[in-house]
């Protein structure tokens, strides 16, 4: 049976992802996201799903950086989108409640509801959003909730008070990640990285892939917290299978030393991920 890493504990947004997506998979817990990245690139797990973008976030910089750090041991392999709901949890009323728990960048994803509704209750941070639901069941104190998934109140049968408080639109995008040879025949969309990008490269590159009758769909940039280790991140546009977007690649890669490809997927665009409509 399938293995897949994800960022746990369980019932969180990287776990309902895979329930959604691989119900019959074997779920692996990690506690940090580099342990998904390094449990994928050992072979200690078949798959593993990242978060790497979120519409009020944006870029997630430790997913990719992860890529860049484990390139050629892993590739990515399909791009999936999860619409982020948060439900606040908890045993009292909402009149009631002076302390709210959650990660804390969960505080800004719901930041409208919580000021219209709960602006004056102090903000606890907790290692996840599952383990904010959970934290209730010790004193089921009336004047504090969590907010979090669906799932993890189901899971420790915490009442719902308040569904989707989250601002919208907010959705994630994950990427399916393997450490098998990365097959790029019949893929729509290649994507490829140049760590530690200048401008006048990322200028070089867009010149070859016009050149040879391709497009860049996106692209972007992602620096470390300590600006220690940076990369350029674009996806190409066109399918593999036919010389253009071969000769593309084949330059890129030749022309430019330190070029990799992270992976490629069928059919999918991250910008259209993004803007798609969203629950």
């Amino acid at each position: 049976m399938e293995k897949i890493a994800y960022l746990g504990p369980a019932c969180s947004f990287s776990h309902d992802l895979l329930q959604q997506e691989f119900p019959q998979a074997t779920h692996v817990p990690c506690s940090e996201l580099h342990e998904v990245v390094e449990s994928v690139a050992s072979g200690a797990t078949t798959t593993g799903v990242i978060p790497f973008y979120n519409t009020t976030r944006t870029s997630i910089e430790e997913s990719q950086l992860e890529l860049v750090a484990h390139r050629n041991k892993v590739f990515v392999t399909d791009v999936l989108p999860l619409d982020v709901r948060h439900f606040l949890c908890g045993f009292g009323k909402l009149e009631e409640i002076t302390e709210l728990r959650s990660k804390s960048v969960v505080f800004h994803q719901a930041s409208k509801w919580i000021e219209k509704n709960l602006p004056s209750a102090a903000r606890k941070d907790c290692p996840s959003t599952s383990a904010a639901v959970q934290s209730l069941l010790q004193d089921k104190p009336k004047e504090v909730a969590a907010i979090g998934t669906a799932s993890a109140a189901k899971e420790y049968s915490v009442p719902v008070l308040s569904r989707d408080i989250q601002n919208k639109p907010n959705r994630t995008l994950f990427f399916v990640i393997r450490n098998e040879r990365f097959d790029p025949q019949g893929m729509d969309y290649i994507l490829l990285c140049l760590p530690r990008a200048t401008l006048d490269e990322k200028a070089q590159i867009d010149k070859v892939v016009t050149e040879r009758g391709c497009s860049i769909s996106t692209n972007w940039a992602v620096a470390a917290a300590n600006q220690k280790s940076s990369a350029y991140f674009f996806e190409l546009n066109c399918r593999y299978s036919t010389l253009d977007l071969h000769s593309a690649v084949t330059t890129l890669c030749g022309q430019f030393r330190n070029v990799f490809v992270c992976g490629g997927y069928r059919s999918k665009c991250i910008t259209r991920l993004i803007w798609s409509p969203a629950l």
